[in-house]
């Protein structure tokens, strides 16, 4: 599960082996979400409205490294089972 970015308290991971759609973890103090990276469609969520509009922002200046990080663990995963 890498860490792709740490930033006021709210780390983004991505898991290796995860299901589609293309989509990143958000992990706040026992809060979480998953968001997907293209739409920013938030799948899941226990986040408040304030981080949530955080990570939205980030995704949206982050989300073509957001979409090759994505690639790369789907590559890591098939090339590992």
């Amino acid at each position: 599960m890498p860490t792709l970015a740490i930033f006021d308290g709210i780390r983004i991971l991505m898991y290796l082996n995860d299901h589609s759609p293309p989509h990143f973890h958000v992990h706040k103090a026992g809060m979480k979400a998953a968001i997907e990276i293209e739409s920013g469609r938030v799948m899941e969520s226990n986040l408040d409205r304030r981080t949530l509009a955080k990570v939205q922002a980030w995704r949206m200046l982050n989300q073509s490294a957001l979409t090759m990080s994505w690639n790369r663990c789907q590559q890591r995963t098939t090339t590992t089972k």
